[in-house]
């Protein structure tokens, strides 16, 4: 796990969502990581947050693993 960012959590305000904000974040972990030397990145999110899922998914990533807590 040595070369794996882990976001641990992306909030925005309600009023400042659908704005480009998570995806802004997001964009600069990347970057960060990819200059700390990680390979990949990962993150949990719960199943039925649609929105968090779509942006996820819309910056390349997909899901590997699900689980139940």
């Amino acid at each position: 796990l040595a070369r794996t960012g882990y976001v641990r959590h992306v909030v925005s305000s309600p009023a400042a969502r659908r704005q480009g904000v998570g995806r802004a974040l997001l964009e600069a972990a990347r970057a960060r990581f990819a200059a700390a030397g990680c390979e990949t990145w990962c993150l949990n999110v719960k199943p039925g947050n649609v929105a968090a899922r779509a942006l996820y998914e819309a910056l390349g990533m997909r899901e590997r693993y699900a689980s139940a807590a």
